[in-house]
This record gives C-alpha cells, sequence and structure tokens, in this order.
C-alpha cells in the first residue's frame, strides 16, 4: 500500500505537467455558418441625388478671342494663307492674316470657316471652329486655359457670366446652365489664373460688357468636373 502511494506522488506532478500541454480536439462543422457581414445588403443613394461641391480655383483675369471676318478688311490682297495640304487658299489683306493667326479662328467673304494650326502654320476648313486636343469650340461655351492650372475639358462656372444675354445669339444651340462653360481651348498668351472667352463674333463683346465683365477684369472660377 505504502507503494502504491508513493507511486502516485511520485506520478502527479507529471500529470500535472502534461495537463497543462493538452488541449481537446474539438471537429469542425463541415458547413460554416454564413457571415452576415459578407452578406450585408448595402443601399447607396441615386448618384444624381449626391451634390457635387465645386472646387473654388480662385480669381481669374479674363480676356476674349472672337472670329475674324474677312469683309472687315480692306487692302491690298498680298498675303497668302496655305491648307494643311500644302494647297494654297488664296491671297488675303496682311491684317487679316495676321488677325487670323493671333485669334486662331476666321470667317471668309464666301462663308467658309477656317482655324490656324500654329504648329504647321497652315489653315483647315471647318464647319465648327477647332480648340485643343480635339476638342471644338462654341461662342459664350468655351475658355482657352492654362492646362497647368486648369485641366482641359474641364467643366468650370463662373457665376459673372450668369448675368451676359446670350439668348438672342445662341438660341439655336443647346446651352449649359447660365456660367458653365467648358475648358476646350489653350492660348500662347493665356497663362496662369487666366482664362480666354471665345465670344464668336466680335461684335458680342458688347454683351459681357453689359453684364460688368470687360477684358482684364476679375472673375470667380469653380470646377465642376
Amino acid at each position: 500500500m505504502k507503494k502504491v502511494i508513493g507511486l502516485y506522488w511520485f506520478l502527479l506532478p507529471v500529470l500535472l505537467v502534461l495537463s497543462c500541454f493538452y488541449r481537446p480536439v474539438i471537429k469542425e462543422p463541415d458547413t460554416q455558418p454564413e457571415s452576415k457581414l459578407l452578406f450585408l445588403e448595402v443601399t447607396t443613394p441615386d448618384s444624381a441625388q449626391i451634390p457635387f461641391v465645386p472646387r473654388y480655383k480662385g480669381k481669374f483675369k479674363v480676356t476674349f478671342y472672337w472670329i475674324v471676318e474677312e469683309k472687315d478688311y480692306s487692302g491690298k490682297r498680298d498675303t497668302p494663307i496655305y491648307l494643311e495640304n500644302g494647297k494654297l487658299l488664296g491671297y488675303f489683306p496682311r491684317k487679316f492674316v495676321e488677325d487670323f493667326k493671333k485669334e486662331s479662328c476666321a470667317e471668309l467673304i464666301d462663308g467658309r470657316r477656317i482655324s490656324y494650326l500654329k504648329r504647321v502654320n497652315r489653315a483647315r476648313i471647318v464647319k465648327e471652329f477647332l480648340g485643343y486636343g480635339g476638342y471644338t469650340i462654341r461662342p459664350f461655351q468655351s475658355v482657352a486655359v492654362d492646362p497647368a492650372v486648369i485641366p482641359l475639358g474641364s467643366k468650370l462656372y463662373i457665376p459673372q457670366l450668369a448675368k451676359v444675354d446670350r439668348a438672342s445669339v445662341v438660341a439655336h444651340t443647346n446651352l449649359e446652365e447660365p456660367g458653365v462653360v467648358y475648358a476646350h481651348d489653350i492660348g500662347s498668351m493665356v497663362n496662369n489664373h487666366h482664362i480666354d472667352i471665345f465670344v464668336g463674333y466680335k461684335k458680342n463683346l458688347k454683351l459681357f460688357y453689359d453684364a460688368g465683365i470687360t477684358s482684364s477684369c476679375l472673375v470667380d472660377v469653380y470646377l465642376l468636373e
């Protein structure tokens, strides 16, 4: 009996140590319960109902550019304009050619419209005047920008432009909301906080002046998209 008791006290510490390392094996069920988090139905509001917050870009200096009309020029027709294929378009008054290259768009006496391709010093006959990067420009809706400040193609809002009476001039065109324009052009003289507004015919400048928007004045520019 004493031997059994002695053996018990000898084995007891060993059994206690082994119990510390013993972990019961529990068999996992064949199928895991579905996680409610993984299958939680999430509803989001219609994107049209989420208001886009315009980003204010600051104050910008305004200038204007327009269609140069051949009918407004006289004088000796001694200055050539060549098309991009090298064909001679015709000879024109020197001042007309200079202004055409400056404004980059012109209307000939016969009604044809041409855009200036500055890189090759040539003209292209067009239906819609060319902007930059494949864009075309429209009166009261297109502006030239510095792409380092405003990305080309951006939709902009200029509250001061909402005051311009444009309906009678572009009534045939689907207009955006008043004050909304697009960055569809650039200009060699358009740098930093500067926008150049395409007004169509030069006579339309009066509509901007009547709204208090004159050359070199400052306007607020918001980036919509």
